[in-house]
């Protein structure tokens, strides 16, 4: 069994300032015994902190039990021949405490047994092609999807205690609402990212092997789903975890052209036109073509809020030195011709 975290973890935990160690530390222990998870939850439901937790005296109330329901049962020895064993006191609280623990999980596991052949329901939100769409969430997160993105969730997000765990396809925008006891992860391809925090991009395309957390308010713990070493990214930061590795972190200039489109705005923030062609494909549901190769690694620096395609086409062409022509749903961009 794991040891159990010392109280200034724990009251970092119910505090919601628990560092990616302190994460761990409480996860080994609330898996250890059912018990852990239901004491954690009764020091949250008792509005614990750290100004209304008073160690000593909780440790003072347990001593007295001890000596009054523990040490007593030493002067009934029934082989008064023998020489008792010797029970430190402390380790008699220990006792009395494992005992309740273990009263603890006999309740949770007739209640777990009552419930285990229930299915799960989960609801989908997906986003249009062209567009974007926002939801709340049972538990009041509020995440707002890129085109074409899809978020699965069980239908009972955010009940009394657990994780709070999401399924993205694509590209989200989350502003959640932090509870230490139900840590809200998201999941996507081979990532998982962990809210410590309030407002972050979480982005997963099938097109790249590459899963990318932007933090604009708050703190985020990333890490692949096989490994448990994980990333802090902090506000104004963005972690990259490719299939295999650690998360790369890194600070970025303008946090605003990872999470603006959620407003309406397609940001190109200094990009190549190669790099800006999957956004505007993805923004306009449309295929872009570069006929030209000289056009791809030109920059592209522009802001554009709920503009029409042809409206960014020429604003583009015209910064570029190109033109374009449309076909269907095909965008080819070409370098403009000599005069």
């Amino acid at each position: 069994m794991s040891d159990r975290p010392d109280w200034q973890t724990i009251d970092r935990f119910l505090a919601g300032e628990a560092t990616p160690e302190d994460l761990r530390a409480i996860d080994a222990w609330r898996s250890a015994a059912p018990g852990n998870d239901a004491l954690l939850r009764t020091l949250r439901q008792g509005g614990t902190d750290a100004a209304a937790w008073d160690a000593d005296a909780a440790w003072t109330r347990v001593t007295a039990r001890v000596r009054r329901d523990v040490l007593p049962l030493r002067a009934q020895a029934r082989e008064p021949a023998r020489r008792p064993r010797r029970v430190p006191w402390r380790a008699a609280a220990a006792m009395l405490l494992a005992a309740a623990g273990v009263a603890t999980w006999r309740e949770t596991t007739r209640r777990r047994a009552a419930s285990a052949d229930a299915p799960v329901a989960m609801s989908t939100v997906v986003a249009p092609a062209e567009g974007r769409t926002s939801v709340t969430l049972p538990d009041g997160s509020r995440v707002t999807l890129h085109a074409g993105s899809r978020l699965r969730h069980a239908a009972t997000l955010g009940g009394a205690s657990g994780p709070r765990d999401v399924f993205l396809d694509g590209e989200g925008y989350f502003e959640v609402t932090h509870d230490a006891l139900r840590p809200f992860r998201v999941h996507a391809r081979h990532a998982l990212a962990q809210d410590l925090g309030t407002r972050f991009v979480v982005r997963a395309s099938t097109a790249s092997p590459t899963v990318e957390v932007v933090v604009a308010e708050g703190l985020v713990s990333l890490h692949r789903r096989d490994a448990r070493d994980s990333a802090l990214v902090r506000p104004g930061e963005r972690a990259r975890l490719g299939a295999t590795g650690e998360a790369v972190v890194q600070p970025v200039p303008d946090v605003g052209a990872y999470t603006e489109w959620a407003s309406g705005t397609l940001a190109l923030q200094d990009v190549t036109l190669a790099d800006a062609m999957p956004r505007l494909a993805r923004w306009y549901d449309v295929d872009v073509v570069l006929a030209d190769r000289q056009l791809a690694t030109r920059r592209v620096v522009a802001r554009f809020h709920d503009a029409p395609l042809a409206q960014v086409l020429d604003a583009l062409a015209l910064a570029l030195d190109a033109r374009w022509e449309r076909s269907g749903r095909t965008v080819t961009l070409h370098a403009a011709r000599p005069r």
